[in-house]
């Protein structure tokens, strides 16, 4: 299974550590949000705060199940380990050792902030990860608790995000305010819209909360915030991005952004279409299985595709971008800054080899744009041992990454990507880019094909068993190596993600024994950093004292790191110093 870009996006191998969240189906949607069927306008808006309400927010701050735990599943890019900063263009990374504290230079940000509910400290508001963002400390302080809207006199700047100034709130000029950069003016849109319903029973307080809110169930937000703001939805249209945290989100939460999942929902609360009932069942969404909302954007424009889609390489990928509207130009970038700054016309196929994430948009020069396209390209390097995604299998069941599901599969399509795949009495079935082990009668034991280990290695997978079967999971190392875990469970009706550490040398595979039938994807073997390899060349020498070095006297500080600051930690006490310059030496001169 190769995935797009995902508040969870592609993974990079040593990096795995979370599942990302499954993608809502159409059905399951509409299902979650049928209450609001046959609503219109104030009904409505109390309908959807009646499903939303109360979510289980976690604790506030620092800690195991608090904010920044949370913000390592909703806001990382996994290829990467970066933070999503939304308020900047500063770059800030997640350690590969995570202890869920705050990143140094960033700050927990209340998109509404708390002084318009009274600060207060104990109500879900405060808590809920729906308005809590990452945030540059710098951008958090300039934003304060001002209200959002159009800054006519700029104070603060940075091109393409946040703008600080003044201008016409609430029909009065030269009042304080902030502005998100364009790619967020949807995002946050439908964060106000969210919270203005989630928590339409607190008590707004303040200047800054009363120029933009009125104490009401309806509308709640103010007569031009929200007039502004369906303008900002159809500027900025839901993205991938956006999908990714909802799904994120709501899996820690149990409850979600509906003005995200159902994008024209907004209009029948506060826009053209109050006056027409609300229908969960046919309402165009952003559900995994509903690609309506993708195809086309309100300009008619279609959305660029990537050839060939995201996921993860080991050789650098030639990569076509195409549009199905003809006439358009389409414009793209790789550095995170947004295609409709039209800095970079596509004109043909582009050579990816580095680990990036593509956007593309396309434009028909009359200020009319598709939607943005997102792709996450990883190119690993030999750090991958084995990897297996199966995603030649073109079955059903299984489901990819689209929702979990048990139904029928197909042997003759079964094509994993590495030959040498051993299975009991060849049981093996082809599933939607995953594979089936085994029968009713035959349990799927499979074994990998074998593959080289030198020291310690990170082995992962993901399992999900057939249906009611058994849950229990068994591996079995063939070779000279151990896992770190052997004995496993799997949940029934969806997919686990396993992490396991692999310590041994030589040529090794790994057996695994179901209960009965099971459902396998995302194999793979990536070997941790070699002490002492600082520049990370595969061997150590005198040219890794001279990184080492480098690195002890801060000339590689800034993320993402030339060299690797794991392995330059030689003498392993935790921190880089002159002692490890020490104990490089001896290794190279063979004291070690």
């Amino acid at each position: 299974m190769r995935k797009s870009f995902s508040l969870g996006v592609c993974v990079l191998l040593s990096m795995i550590v979370t599942l990302p969240a499954l993608a809502i189906d159409r059905q399951s949607l509409a299902s979650y949000a049928s209450a609001l069927n046959g609503k219109k306008k104030e009904a409505l808006k109390t309908a959807i705060y009646n499903i939303i309400k109360e979510p289980n927010t976690l604790d506030y701050g620092n800690g195991y199940k608090r904010t920044w735990w949370g913000f390592y599943r909703t806001d990382r890019v996994e290829s990467t380990n970066e933070c999503i900063n939304r308020y900047s263009s500063k770059k800030f990374y997640f350690p590969a050792s995570y202890n869920n504290r705050r990143l140094l230079g960033m700050n927990i940000e209340h998109s509404f902030p708390k002084s318009w509910w009274g600060s207060l400290e104990n109500v879900g508001a405060y808590m809920d990860l729906y308005n809590l963002y990452p945030s540059d400390s710098l951008a958090n302080s300039s934003k304060s608790n001002l209200p959002m809207g159009v800054v006519t006199q700029i104070d603060e700047e940075e091109e393409g995000y946040d703008k600080v100034g003044r201008g016409i709130i609430d029909g009065v000029s030269g009042v304080k305010c902030w502005e998100p950069g364009d790619q967020y003016k949807g995002d946050f849109s439908r964060v106000y819209m969210y919270m203005a319903t989630c928590y339409q029973d607190l008590e707004w307080k303040g200047t800054q909360g009363l120029q933009q809110l009125q104490n009401d169930v309806w509308p709640t937000l103010k007569q031009w915030a929200y007039t502004l703001y369906l303008q900002w939805l159809k500027s900025d249209p839901v993205d991938e991005l956006e999908i990714d945290r909802n799904n994120a989100v709501n899996a820690i939460q149990g409850n979600r952004n509906l003005f995200i999942d159902y994008p024209y929902l907004a209009e029948y609360v506060w826009g053209d279409s109050v006056d027409v009932a609300f229908n969960p069942y046919s309402s165009i969404s952003t559900a995994s299985d509903d690609d309506r909302y993708f195809t086309v954007a309100p300009s008619g424009i279609a959305t660029p595709t990537f050839s060939p889609e995201a996921g993860v390489f080991i050789n650098p990928q030639t990569v076509t971008i195409s549009c199905a509207t003809e006439g358009v130009t389409i414009y793209y970038t790789t550095d995170g800054s947004s295609p409709k700054d039209m800095n970079n016309v596509y004109t043909g196929p582009l050579t990816i080899d580095n680990s990036c994430i593509l956007q593309a948009a396309a434009s028909d020069g009359n200020g009319n744009w598709s939607l943005i396209a997102y792709a996450n390209y990883t190119i690993v390097n030999s750090s991958l041992l084995f990897y297996e995604s199966f995603d030649q299998c073109s079955g059903t069941g299984g489901n990819d990454d689209k929702g979990f599901t048990e139904a029928s599969t197909y042997n003759n399509t079964f094509k994993p990507d590495n030959e040498g795949w051993i299975v009991a009495d060849n049981r093996y079935y082809a599933a939607n880019k995953c594979a089936k082990f085994g029968t009713g009668s035959v349990v799927g034991v499979v074994t990998t094909p074998t593959f080289a280990v030198n020291g310690k290695s990170t082995f992962s997978f993901k399992a999900a068993p057939w249906g009611t079967d058994g849950t229990s999971l068994t591996l079995a190392v063939n070779g000279n190596a151990t896992l770190s875990e052997t004995n496993l469970t799997m949940k029934q009706g969806e997919w686990t993600e396993y992490v396991l550490t692999l310590t041994g040398s030589g040529q090794v595979s790994i057996t695994f024994t179901p209960a009965k039938r099971f459902f396998l994807d995302e194999v793979m073997a990536v070997s941790e950093s070699m002490a002492g390899d600082v520049n990370k060349d595969g061997r150590v020498d005198i040219s890794d004292v001279t990184a080492l070095i480098d690195i002890v006297l801060g000339k590689d500080s800034t993320q993402p790191y030339q060299y690797d600051h794991d392995a330059a930690d030689v003498n392993d006490d935790g921190k880089t110093d002159i002692s490890d310059v020490t104990a490089l030496i001896d290794i190279i001169l063979g004291k070690e």
